[in-house]
């Protein structure tokens, strides 16, 4: 890989270890799926990249809520009731009943922020200052490049 794809792949990483320690400051941790689904990647194509961080499809909910299912019917809130008893009892909550909660959300979905989750999973980690800090290092190691190419030129011309 090249310098900058090595650049890529170390701040992906470093983004990875912030989003886990987001998620965690945050008390989001339950069955641990968020973070074992984080899967930093970059792929290089001569001077094209393409970086990121593949997630697990739930992100998108502990970042943003979800809405109704469109599916209402009683075995979706059974569904839903089984993941809720998983999730109480990894957090210890005891004051919600399940089935009512489960209906619920089937029923209006899930806002966030909210009393479990106050926001911001993903979002306090991947932003605009992230992605200017990630810029500004790319400009350094293109620029660094480029210096050495035309140093590298300028004396073989005045040889």
């Amino acid at each position: 890989m090249s310098e900058l794809g090595d650049l890529l792949r170390t701040e992906m990483d470093r983004t990875k270890s912030q989003l886990v320690t987001q998620y965690d400051a945050l008390g989001l941790r339950a069955s641990g799926d968020y973070e074992k689904a984080l899967e930093p990647y970059v792929k290089e194509d001569g001077l094209n990249f393409k970086a990121g961080i593949m997630g697990a499809p739930h992100s998108r909910y502990m970042e943003e809520g979800r809405g109704p299912n469109k599916d209402q019917s009683r075995g979706m809130i059974a569904f839903i009731y089984v993941k809720l008893l998983e999730w109480m009892k990894v957090k210890g909550i005891t004051d919600i009943n399940p089935w009512m909660a489960a209906r619920k959300i089937v029923r209006e979905g899930i806002t966030v922020p909210n009393q479990h989750n106050k926001g911001g999973v993903i979002s306090g980690v991947i932003n605009e200052r992230w992605l200017e800090d990630i810029q500004g290092k790319i400009l350094d190691v293109q620029n660094a490049t480029y210096l050495d190419l035309v140093t590298s030129e300028l004396k073989s011309v005045a040889v």
